[in-house]
């Protein structure tokens, strides 16, 4: 037992009791509510650890999607360059009536 409950019991008065034991009901309420704060802090700094793995995988992503964009601009580029060679070949082959294309 509590020594300040001891003391009380010797003083014999029953309202003392009650006011010492409501007194320990609210301090083990408050630190229910302690324990509560800190599994809930350890939840917010988990949820920011896994915030800023977020944010390092999309910073990754964005970085190869600027690659990938600059890959197929260059392809593009490559492709346009070739629609136009073929149209070219295909004025001068048309200008050469004696083409085989052209019969």
């Amino acid at each position: 037992m509590d020594v300040n409950i001891i003391a009380v019991l010797k003083e014999g008065s029953i309202l003392s009791l009650v006011n010492e034991l409501i007194v320990h009901r609210d301090l083990a309420a408050c630190h229910g509510q302690t324990d509560t704060v800190l599994e809930s802090l350890s939840a917010v700094e988990t949820l920011q650890c896994t915030i800023e793995a977020l944010r390092r995988t999309v910073r990754d992503l964005e970085q190869r999607l600027t690659l990938r964009d600059e890959e197929v601009g260059g392809k593009q580029v490559t492709i346009e360059d070739l629609r136009s060679s073929i149209k070219a070949m295909k004025t001068v082959v048309s200008a050469c009536p004696s083409h085989p294309y052209n019969s």
